[in-house]
C-alpha cells in the first residue's frame, strides 16, 4: 500500500509521510497531499 506524500503549496518541496509536519521544513509553507504520485496536474 502506497502512502500519500505531501507537497508544499509555496515552494513545491515534496515531504514524505514519515517526515510530515504541519508546515514545510524548507519554507514553513502550508502542505497539501500530493494529487498524483510522480505527475503534476495541468495548472499546478
Amino acid at each position: 500500500m502506497e502512502r500519500t506524500s505531501y507537497v508544499c503549496r509555496e515552494c513545491h518541496t515534496t515531504v514524505s509521510p514519515a517526515s510530515y509536519r504541519a508546515t514545510c521544513p524548507e519554507c514553513s509553507g502550508e502542505l497539501r497531499p500530493s494529487s498524483v504520485t510522480g505527475r503534476r496536474r495541468a495548472g499546478d
